[in-house]
């Protein structure tokens, strides 16, 4: 499968925390005390070095950076560490006694893969919010240079669902407006950097999930206005557009008249209703990233879920007007796309079903790396190269094996996960169908042969 990009929504707090888990600060957003509490680390645990090779922190233990960035305290005046042209040959051989003593330590925790433990209390550092950097950081274990190949970011719903994050496969993830109301997860894979040797995944979850940038200082009217309180900006004939059936299909748009001077940049938000199965009170997610579109479009995902339009009047002198908002009640499936789910199901477990699909790059839907078949049946799902004839993968279909989302950045797009397990043992494509009807088609159907 494809492993460019990768992820899920919030950020976690500045302080090392244990392992999985990310508290929250509530200090001012975009403060300094990142910057201070790392350097607290850095000092508690005598050096960090960032994975690019640094060798102070080559000891179990330390503070290590998945950033390629050298650490900001490094400098030719405070290391003190001898290079490699400079050290004695007793010195070297005493380090390499050491790796080799952390290599056999580690051989005896491998996993499932084969694979040896190389770090340990992975955590992400930084604001969850709106426009902040997180970034990935772990701790070492024994005396390996290791090094971190690459990253998937997810965003994690309240009701557990995780999505990759398309474009994020670094160290550092920059929050944007659709992360709102996710957790943000990463998963990081070392290796060791002179064997090549490929560890354990590493991953952490934030703990809240991602909040509303601060709102700006709102800027003051422009003096000396030629308006009247009576001309307040407001917004009058408001009315929603959308299929009468309430089904997906069809973009909803809203339309409303303007009243009161001349009109400035009016916002509109549209909102998600997120519950998360447990009886606490649902949560409301930016379902776009810009704050002026009249026009949505639904994707197959959106069904069982109420829809919120906020729109807030704004004059040509930046003087704002009451928030007016409309609820749209749950989008249903039509009748006919259910009728033909079920008749693809039993297909599948009664002669197979095939379907030929566009494999693409993400960040460039425009760029296809190749043709991909998947082949389904009553047990198993195939991954076929159909430009090779070749199978790439074999999965099983039980509960939690195969699992498909639409896409909202493309049309006719979507996500394929497959695998059971850690998340880092899954193989992720991303692919595009002839048609929305014929995508949503399929993840339904693979969806329900997952569950």
């Amino acid at each position: 499968g494809n492993s460019t990009g990768s992820a899920l929504g919030g950020a976690g707090g500045v302080g090392a925390v244990a392992l999985g888990a990310v508290s929250v600060d509530p200090g001012t957003p975009g403060s300094s005390r990142q910057g201070s509490q790392l350097a607290d680390v850095q000092e508690a645990a005598g050096r960090r070095a960032s994975l690019a090779g640094d060798p102070k922190g080559e000891r179990e233990g330390a503070d290590v950076s998945f950033s390629s960035a050298p650490s900001a305290r490094s400098s030719p005046r405070s290391t003190t560490s001898t290079s490699t042209s400079e050290q004695t040959p007793t010195k070297k051989k005493a380090k390499e006694k050491d790796r080799d003593k952390a290599r056999k330590a580690d051989a005896s925790e491998k996993d499932a893969q084969g694979r040896v433990r190389m770090l340990t209390n992975c955590e992400v550092r930084g604001e969850p919010i709106e426009g902040e950097k997180m970034t990935a950081f772990a701790k070492k274990v024994g005396g390996r240079k290791v090094q971190m190949a690459r990253f998937k970011w997810f965003r994690v719903a309240a009701n557990g669902v995780e999505t990759v994050i398309s474009d994020a496969e670094k160290a550092s993830y920059k929050v944007a407006r659709i992360d709102r109301g996710f957790r943000i997860k990463v998963i990081g894979y070392p290796t060791d950097k002179d064997s090549g040797e490929e560890g354990q995944p590493v991953s952490a979850t934030t703990s809240q999930p991602v909040a509303p940038a601060a709102a700006p200082e709102p800027e003051d009217p422009v003096p000396f206005s030629k308006y009247t309180e009576a001309d307040a900006p407001k917004l009058t004939d408001w009315k929603i557009e959308m299929n009468p059936q309430q089904e997906y299909l069809d973009p909803i748009v809203t339309h409303f008249s303007y009243a009161g001077g001349e009109e400035g940049q009016t916002e509109v938000r549209w909102l998600q209703e997120i519950d998360a199965g447990d009886g606490s009170a649902p949560t409301w997610t930016a379902l776009l990233e810009t704050d002026d579109t009249k026009m949505f479009q639904p994707i197959v995902d959106d069904c069982n879920r109420r829809i919120k339009i906020m729109v807030t009047p704004v004059r040509d002198d930046r003087v704002r007007g009451p928030t007016y908002q409309y609820l749209i009640e749950p989008l249903q499936m039509p009748a006919q796309l259910q009728q033909e789910v079920a008749q693809c199901t039993v297909e599948f477990r009664s002669r197979g079903a095939s379907f030929l699909l566009a494999h693409v790059d993400p960040k460039n839907t425009d760029k296809v790396l190749g043709r991909k078949r998947l082949l389904c049946d009553a047990s198993h799902l195939e991954v076929h190269d159909a430009d090779r004839n070749t199978v790439i993968s074999r999965t099983r279909i039980e509960a939690g094996y195969v699992q498909a989302y639409a896409e909202r950045s493309h049309a006719s797009m979507m996500q394929v996960v497959l695998g059971k397990g850690a998340d880092y043992d899954k193989a992720v494509m991303f692919l595009v169908a002839d048609s929305v009807k014929s995508r949503d088609l399929i993840v339904l159907a693979l969806r329900g042969l997952g569950h």
